[in-house]
């Protein structure tokens, strides 16, 4: 998932800091990484979550300008894939891990997507 804004004199710190937080409360963990040009933000899940691999969610950009993007590692697909070509060995249950990993995933993606474009505009400084 990738979304991006113009105009918005955003504080990119503090969306960094809403992404934290908004993770931390679904009980993940995160670690964040600030760099010349973007905000990495590392999240990984506990077995609680049913997800496999680690999400990582990138601030990239100019405050006017800037893009959020959110991805799975592939071990999710990974699994899927080697999981239905060993499926006939018995191994069927990782296809079924990697299914559920990302359908967890879809679902975490779809109200991160909500909560992003409501702090957007709570860190922004239109004039």
């Amino acid at each position: 998932m990738e979304m991006h804004w113009r105009n918005m004199n955003a504080d990119l710190s503090k969306l960094c800091e809403f992404i934290k937080e908004f993770f931390r409360g679904k009980e993940f963990d995160v670690s964040v990484g600030k760099f010349d040009d973007h905000y990495r933000i590392v999240v990984k899940p506990r077995k609680l979550h049913e997800m496999v691999g680690n999400v990582l969610v990138i601030i990239e950009g100019e405050p006017n300008d800037f893009y959020v993007k959110m991805t799975l590692s592939n071990l999710s697909r990974s699994l899927t894939f080697l999981g239905s070509i060993l499926s006939f060995l018995g191994f069927g249950f990782l296809a079924v891990k990697g299914y559920k990993s990302e359908e967890k995933f879809e679902k975490l993606e779809r109200e991160f997507k909500a909560f992003i474009a409501e702090k957007v505009w709570k860190v922004s400084r239109i004039s």
